[in-house]
């Protein structure tokens, strides 16, 4: 059973999540032979205070862009 794990940001719309769920299932079925039923995706959440990139906290990063 192939399990895909998506770790990024929270997204709060169901239907952003359903489409992102779904585009990587069919992705997965185009190179496995198996169901869709045996395809499994977890999203993981991250907060910007858990995430750095080159040493600097995404929030951080975020506060000094303004965006």
């Amino acid at each position: 059973m192939p399990i895909i794990t998506v770790e990024g940001p929270a997204i709060d719309d169901m239907g952003d999540k359903r489409k992102l769920v779904k585009g990587l299932t069919d992705a997965a079925l185009q190179v496995f032979d198996l169901p869709p039923s045996s395809i499994v995706v977890i999203l993981k959440p991250n907060s910007n205070d858990n995430v750095a990139c080159a040493g600097e906290l995404i929030s951080d990063r975020v506060k000094r862009t303004g965006g």
